[in-house]
C-alpha cells in the first residue's frame, strides 16, 4: 500500500490528484486552465498514463477520471478495456484512503440505459413528487415483432416512442437513436434497444451540469412536438447532433433569438422547471446513482408542465458553465478535504460512512458507506 506524507491528510492541505481525461476531453474542457485552477487550491495534478502501472505513478490523494468509454467497451466484451479497469480497480483497492471521482462500479451502472431507468425509476423522489416523472420505458433484447408489441404494452410504452442504445457510451452508435409512431416502426430498430415514450416538450432540452452540490441549468434546443403523426415513417437521428447549442436539425425546433432561451421564454404556458424542482432532481440522482460529476437531461410535458427526467451522463462536457475550471477545482478541493476529515477523525483506523458526493472512498466498510444517505444542500451555480 503507497503511503502519503501524513500533512496531506488535513484539509487545506497540498493534495495529490491523479487523473486521466482522453485528449478530446482535455482539449474541450481546456485542461490548462484546470491544471492552473487545481494548483491555486494546493492540488498537484498528475496526468496518469492509463497503460503504466498505477502504482509506478502514485501514490494519490485522490483520482479524477472519466473511463466511460473503457467501461462500455468491457462490458461488450473487450479484453484490453477489461484489464485495463481490471488494473484500474486492483490499485483503488490497495489504496483504501483514496477518493476516486467517480466511482467505477456506479459508472457501470451508467453506462446501461435500461439499469439507468429503472434506478431512477424507484427513486423515492419520483414516488413523492407527482410533477417529475421518468417516461414509461421497456428493453427490447431481440428482433421478435410480436413479443416486442407486448413487452411495449405492457410497460404503458406508448407511441409516438423513441429507440435508444442500451449502452449510452463507448462510440458514435450510442447516441443513433431512432422515432418511431406506430407498431410497424419496430421492424426498423436495431436491437437490443431501450424504447421510451416521446413526450412533446415543444422542443426545449434543459440541461442541468452537476458538479456535487451545486449545478448549472443551460438551456438546449430538442426534438419538435409531434402531433397526429400515427402514419409517419421512423425517424433516425443522432441524440448528441440533436441538443447541440447551434442545433441545424430539422428535427429541432428554431428559436430565432438565442437570448429568448436564456430568458425563459420556450413557448410553454408555465414557463421553465422551478429551481426547487430541479434541486430535487439533482439530489435524487446524486443519491441513487452515486455520483458527483455528472448531467441531466430533463424536459418539461408540453400538456401538463410536468418534469420529465430523460438521461444521466457521467462527467459530461460542461458546455455552457462559466468559469468550469474553477469550479471544477472547487469541487475536487471540497471532496478531497472531506476525505482527510473523516480520514483524521476516525480512531479504528476503518472508513465509516465516508462516501460524500460522487466519490467512491473505498473501504473495508465500502458497502455500508454506499447504503448512507446524504444531504444535499439547495444550492445552485445560477
Amino acid at each position: 500500500m503507497q503511503q502519503l506524507p501524513e500533512t496531506g491528510n488535513m484539509p487545506g492541505s497540498k493534495k495529490r490528484l491523479g487523473y486521466w481525461l482522453s485528449q478530446k476531453k482535455c482539449k474541450k474542457l481546456s485542461l490548462s486552465d484546470i491544471e492552473e485552477a487545481f494548483r491555486e487550491r494546493n492540488i498537484e495534478p498528475v496526468k496518469i498514463d492509463i497503460d503504466r502501472s498505477l502504482s509506478e505513478q502514485g501514490p494519490f490523494h485522490g483520482i479524477l477520471h472519466k473511463l466511460t468509454d473503457y467501461i462500455a467497451k468491457a462490458e461488450l466484451g473487450d479484453e484490453e478495456a477489461q484489464q485495463l479497469l481490471r488494473r484500474f480497480e486492483t490499485y483503488v483497492n490497495d489504496c483504501p484512503n483514496m477518493s476516486v471521482m467517480d466511482p467505477i462500479d456506479n459508472l457501470r451502472t451508467l453506462i446501461n440505459r435500461y439499469k439507468t431507468y429503472s434506478i431512477i425509476d424507484k427513486c423515492q423522489l419520483f414516488k413523492r413528487e407527482t410533477a417529475i416523472f421518468i417516461p414509461p420505458f421497456v428493453e427490447l433484447n431481440t428482433d421478435d415483432y410480436d413479443g416486442n408489441i407486448q413487452l411495449l404494452r405492457l410497460s404503458k410504452v406508448k407511441f409516438p416512442a423513441v429507440c435508444k442504445p442500451v449502452v449510452a457510451h463507448g462510440s458514435s452508435s450510442a447516441h443513433q437513436m431512432t422515432l418511431i409512431f406506430n407498431e410497424a416502426g419496430l421492424k426498423e430498430v436495431v436491437y437490443p434497444c431501450v424504447v421510451q415514450t416521446f413526450v412533446n416538450h415543444n422542443g426545449v432540452l434543459y440541461k442541468l451540469f452537476a458538479l456535487g452540490r451545486k449545478y448549472t441549468t443551460v438551456l438546449r434546443p430538442s426534438i419538435k412536438n409531434f402531433n397526429n403523426c400515427e402514419e409517419m415513417a421512423p425517424i433516425h437521428f443522432d441524440g448528441g447532433e440533436i441538443s447541440k447549442p447551434n442545433s441545424s436539425s430539422q428535427l429541432s425546433v428554431q428559436i430565432a433569438d438565442s437570448n429568448s432561451l436564456q430568458n425563459g421564454h420556450t413557448g410553454y404556458t408555465d414557463g421553465p422547471p422551478s429551481s426547487k424542482m430541479l434541486d430535487l432532481i439533482v439530489q435524487a440522482i446524486s443519491d441513487c446513482m452515486g455520483l458527483g460529476l455528472f448531467g441531466v437531461d430533463v424536459i418539461v410535458e408540453a400538456s401538463t408542465g410536468k418534469i420529465a427526467v430523460l438521461d444521466v451522463n457521467a462527467f459530461p462536457g460542461y458546455e455552457g458553465v462559466a468559469d468550469f475550471p474553477t469550479r471544477l477545482a472547487e469541487f475536487v478541493r471540497e471532496e478531497l478535504d472531506h476525505c482527510s476529515t473523516k480520514k483524521s477523525t476516525d480512531t479504528t483506523g476503518a472508513c465509516e460512512n465516508t462516501t460524500h458526493i460522487g466519490v467512491a472512498v473505498v473501504s473495508d466498510c465500502e458497502s455500508k458507506s454506499r447504503n448512507s444517505q446524504r444531504l444535499i444542500q439547495k444550492t445552485s451555480m445560477a
